[in-house]
């Protein structure tokens, strides 16, 4: 009688076991449910020796282990219907005779076993001769017209009421455009039909191949052409589960080659995404897809391309750094327990900073392993730039996270214009390094620096909408700056009484004229300069530049947009403010509106509108606040009246901190980097290294 199959344990760090095919075809014994027999045989080898093999790249899906594997050595391996079905596809596949699956080629049973294989899995992807992705035709999902016009519908752009006709133009288009995947009896896909495309586009190839050799633009439009609704098509094979699983990244991402298996076809990625580029093109070519394009916001094609260019810049020994992978990859990854959102990716993580594998550990143990690792590498606090973020899921045990660490499940806030690169082209901290220092509690962080300012007034963020063609944005600007106004003022009268200096500076400075209209003015500059920092910050083209000169470049930059901007009629504009309110603009008639119109010195009214829409936009996406030295800044953090901005070692932009409600005078928690004029390029460090502060952030 059958014995289950017995693992032998590794004596050497890189051994590892392949799957050998002894014969061309699977076992076709009615002993079903089982496979095999004398169809294959495991055997250990080392990476180092290993003869020419084939990885595969899968969904487990959610079927349990019950078919069994038998193994010419004799015994058995349980393992899941779905990888014993697909088996004798890979078998056809495999030109290599020996295969790697992880569900076979690692004992699932064995925690050693699993902490043993785990951080050699993009060795064993990089070293086979090719990947074999295998997509299960039944886990296609199951989708309707309905399902798929009601995610089309959520497009924001067509929600207003003037595109209604449009919408629903778009909307007939799809309806009809879907129903060519669908049964004759039912608004339900068929994946038949998906399968069927698939093979009219690799016959496509396959007739170019043939006759000869075509660029990828060629291909593309040959593709467009005969494919009918190719986006159709693209919407739905992009919904297999794999362009979303958390293990498949490294898998594809660190083949030297790989194919696509699915539907009996096999075809190359690059296809996949000559086609995808095609579909791209013609959304914005045909005016009755306006809706498609949220069909692919959130969807396995997007990720599809950002892991191929990842995948593109492995082959050209570019390799992606951890902290990116976890920024842009793992928010958008599944996975089936939470350890694996790090153990999936530990192939992008040089093997001196990975956890070990134990799979007791939480998540946020996790978390905070790769983060301080990170961290203590460069001497750098940079994991501290990829805060904010938006909850896209909620783990458990989510709101414990320290404040200083980044929850990698979560996508970066869409709302910030800098990224993480862009901040490192600062130089607040005049370069000076994090120096690691263990703390009683992991879950603390101690670092280094000062306070060098605190916040005063925060500016209320409004309603931001496009402006419409007329004068119509007028008014709703003027609110705003109104608005900004108010809180100023009431902070500067707050001052007065109590006898406090704080802003008191400020207020006589741009109140000089006494008029409240240097006040509009004020903040209209300080908005302004940060939105042209970030201008320039992100047009810079290298980091080679030192600190020095790009602080010159960008004075220059701030000043000529700054002047630009005012000059193209706003301190006119700003002069005049005070006299409308929106009840009084609204009251006004046509040729009212028209005089005041043509009383403004400019002619190009729409690119003025496009500023102010960015000044109002400002606030909107952050909180923009005033300093205690009335210098303007802003931060993505939920910042308070108080709050202490400070230079942290190893920081290259300041960072607001907020006192911990403990017993410590110590602690503090991360709010957020934030942006503060005349203190991004270390103005504001006055100190000597060793006469810097400890904070310890919870």
């Amino acid at each position: 009688m059958d014995a289950p199959y017995e693992y032998q344990n590794f004596t050497l760090p890189r051994e590892f076991r392949l799957l050998m095919i002894c014969r061309d075809t699977l076992d076709e014994s009615p002993r079903a449910p089982s496979v095999g027999y004398d169809s294959f045989e495991l055997f250990t080898t080392t990476l180092d020796e290993a003869p020419q093999f084939q990885a595969v790249s899968y969904v487990w899906g959610s079927g349990d282990r019950e078919v069994r594997l038998h193994f010419r050595q004799g015994g058995f391996l349980m393992i899941t219907p779905r990888l014993a079905n697909s088996l004798k596809e890979l078998v056809k596949e495999c030109s290599a005779g020996f295969l790697w699956i992880d569900q076979i080629c690692i004992n699932q049973e064995d925690e050693e076993d699993k902490a043993h294989q785990i951080p050699l899995m993009g060795d064993i992807y990089r070293l086979s001769a090719q990947v074999l992705v295998y997509l299960a035709p039944d886990l296609f999902p199951s989708v309707t017209i309905h399902n798929i016009l009601a995610e089309a519908s959520t497009d924001t752009m067509y929600t207003e009421s003037i595109f209604t006709e449009t919408r629903q133009r778009s909307l007939d288009y799809m309806r009809r455009a879907v129903a060519a995947y669908c049964d004759n009896d039912e608004n339900r896909v068929s994946y038949d039909k998906i399968g069927s495309q698939l093979t009219r586009i690799c016959n496509i190839r396959d007739q170019h191949e043939a006759q000869r050799p075509v660029s990828s633009g060629q291909l593309r439009e040959q593709v467009v052409r005969e494919t009918p609704y190719p986006w159709v098509f693209l919407y739905l094979f992009f919904k297999h589960p794999w362009f979303c699983r958390g293990w498949t990244v490294q898998e594809f991402v660190m083949a030297q080659k790989a194919i696509i298996l699915t539907f009996g076809l096999s075809t190359e990625p690059t296809l996949l995404q000559a086609v995808l580029e095609s579909a791209d093109e013609e959304f914005y070519e045909n005016p009755q897809l306006g809706c498609v394009p949220a069909l692919f916001a959130s969807q396995g094609s997007n990720r599809f391309v950002g892991v191929s260019t990842l995948r593109s810049n492995t082959l050209k020994n570019e390799q992606p750094s951890f902290a990116y992978v976890l920024d842009k990859v793992l928010s958008n990854s599944e996975v089936t327990v939470r350890q694996d959102s790090i153990y999936a990716f530990m192939a992008f993580l040089d093997k001196a900073l990975q956890p070990p594998v134990d799979y007791s550990l939480s998540w946020m143990d996790l978390f905070n392993y790769v983060t301080t690792a990170l961290a203590r590498q460069p001497q750098s606090l940079f994991p501290l730039y990829y805060l904010q973020r938006e909850s896209i899921r909620q783990w458990d045990g989510h709101e414990s996270l320290p404040s200083w660490l980044p929850n990698w499940s979560e996508a970066l806030s869409a709302k910030r214009s800098l990224k993480p690169s862009n901040l490192s082209r600062f130089c607040a901290d005049m370069k000076r390094y994090h120096y690691h220092r263990e703390h009683a509690n992991a879950l603390r962080l101690r670092v280094s620096g000062n306070v060098i300012n605190s916040v005063e007034i925060i500016f209320a963020k409004s309603d931001h909408r496009s402006f419409d063609e007329d004068f119509g944005w007028l008014p709703e600007f003027l609110d705003f700056l109104r608005a900004m106004e108010r809180e100023f003022d009431a902070d500067i009268k707050l001052k007065k009484q109590h006898n406090s200096q704080g802003l008191l500076g400020v207020s006589k400075q741009v109140k000089r004229s006494g008029g409240s209209n240097d006040v509009a003015m004020r903040i209209i500059e300080g908005i302004l300069r940060l939105s042209a920092t970030e201008d320039f910050i992100i047009q810079l083209k290298t980091a080679n530049d030192s600190s020095n000169n790009i602080q010159e470049d960008l004075s220059v930059f701030v000043r000529k947009q700054t002047d630009d901007i005012l000059r193209d009629g706003l301190k006119l504009l700003i002069k005049k403010w005070h006299v409308f309110t929106s009840d009084e603009w609204a009251a006004r008639s046509g040729y009212g509106r028209s005089r005041f119109r043509h009383s403004l010195p400019w002619d190009y009214t729409s690119k003025l509108r496009c500023h102010l829409e960015d000044l109002m936009l400002k606030p909107y996406r952050s909180n923009v606040f005033l300093s205690a030295s009335g210098d303007f800044g802003y931060t993505y953090g939920s910042t308070v009246k108080g709050d202490l901005v400070c230079i942290l070692h190893g920081s290259r932009v300041p960072v607001i901190l907020r006192p911990a409600n403990d017993s410590s005078d110590t602690t503090y928690k991360v709010i957020g980097w934030c942006y503060l004029d005349n203190a991004m390029f270390g103005e504001a460090v006055n100190w000597e290294e060793e006469e810097a502060q400890e904070f310890v952030l919870c």
